[in-house]
């Protein structure tokens, strides 16, 4: 027998599931924000298990903790990926394991070198990410093994380490208690380089005591205990934006996928997926993004979004018209109004197509509401 099997004492279950907050990556940029969770990378028979108990798109998981450590039940970490290498994990302040040539250098706590970036900080181009991995054992579904709720947002770092140390003065012991983890609404006033304020809504994470335990704490028989409230609106100082880096598609051992702060592509196409005349085209996934892209020749700046939402409609009008068929000539116009426009407004003139935007955003509308009354 290995000595060191002999003496590792300590005990472990598979990772059976990924959880993550956000939709799978288009080519370019993040994937947009859920509400819900959505389980990756597991097998057939777990994902069936999944499936039959939560749903496809459960916005709360109720589970047990698998480890009395609370370390071991929520690892955070600033990481800094490339391609499909974790170059290193630090704890803030000095590093964990550094990749040295072909091999990884691991280091005892407090013993590594000093962290050399700090998370939401570029590194070449990379980006330092904050990266929470929170494990669950999830019983319901009869199946033995680890599921990973994963966050590369800062803020969902805080809150449910904090939220895990509540549970910890609370119970006998964190392994085995019983804790539902969801997700809520809130908004972030982001300053924007230009000035103005971006408001952001972000679907955050929190941990809380299952309800059926918190009732069994209360001294008589009450209400089922009700999820936290969650403050609305939070306006983020200067130059901390990347605090909102979500985890789209957070990294994980073998494999790099992107963490950007928020991305004002996402932003603006999350916006305009509410705009009737977006929502009466069939834009498949990702494809709003890449012709966001195609449209500014890859270099959106914010300041003109309202001007592109106007080369949209009039893009969107095109493809109704053409049957709801996206064609390339469609586009490269919408392509070409928007340079000319930008050269308009940059020679002071008001947008081109204000009136016609207004008076198609009603026809639209009008079109709209009469579908939904002959479907009712």
């Amino acid at each position: 027998m290995i000595k060191s099997h002999q003496q590792q004492i300590d005990l472990r279950l598979p990772r059976i599931g990924i959880i993550r907050k956000g939709a799978p990556k288009p080519q370019k940029g993040p994937g947009r924000d859920l509400d819900y969770f959505r389980l990756d990378r597991a097998d057939p028979v777990v994902a069936a298990a999944w499936n039959d108990t939560l749903g496809p798109e459960p916005k709360s998981i109720s589970g047990i903790l698998p480890y009395a450590d609370p370390a071991e039940n929520l690892s955070i970490w600033d990481e800094l990926w490339q391609g499909p290498r974790l170059l290193w994990r630090g704890d803030g302040e000095r590093l964990h394991i550094k990749l040295d040539g072909n091999a990884y250098v691991r280091y005892a706590p407090g013993e590594g070198p000093p962290q050399p970036a700090a998370a939401g900080e570029k590194v070449g181009k990379g980006k330092v990410a904050r990266l929470s991995r929170l494990r669950l054992l999830l019983p319901q579904l009869r199946i033995a093994g680890i599921f990973e709720i994963m966050s590369s947002s800062a803020i969902d770092a805080d809150e449910l380490w904090s939220n895990l140390m509540w549970i910890r003065s609370t119970v006998a012991t964190l392994q085995a208690a019983p804790v539902t983890v969801f997700r809520a609404a809130r908004q972030f006033n982001v300053p924007q380089a230009d000035g103005k304020t971006m408001v952001v809504t972000k679907h955050m994470l929190h941990l809380m005591l299952d309800g059926r335990y918190l009732d069994a704490l209360l001294p008589t028989q009450g209400t089922p205990a009700q999820l936290a409230p969650v403050q609305t609106a939070v306006a983020l100082p200067s130059g901390q934006s990347g605090l909102l880096s979500d985890d789209d598609e957070a990294p994980d051992e073998g494999e790099y996928e992107d963490t950007p702060a928020i991305d004002p592509v996402a932003a603006f196409v999350a916006t305009a997926e509410t705009l009737p005349g977006v929502e009466a085209v069939n834009f498949a996934n990702g494809r709003l993004t890449a012709w966001v892209n195609y449209v500014t020749a890859d270099s959106y700046d914010p300041a003109h979004g309202e001007f592109l939402t106007q080369v949209l409609d009039r893009y969107c009008s095109a493809v109704a018209d053409n049957g709801h068929t996206h064609t390339k000539a469609d586009a490269e116009k919408a392509r070409a109004d928007y340079q000319t426009g930008l050269a308009a407004l940059n020679d002071e003139q008001d947008d081109l197509f204000g009136a016609e935007y207004d008076a198609r955003q009603e026809e639209v509308k009008a079109d709209l509401a009469t579908a939904q009354g002959k479907a009712n």
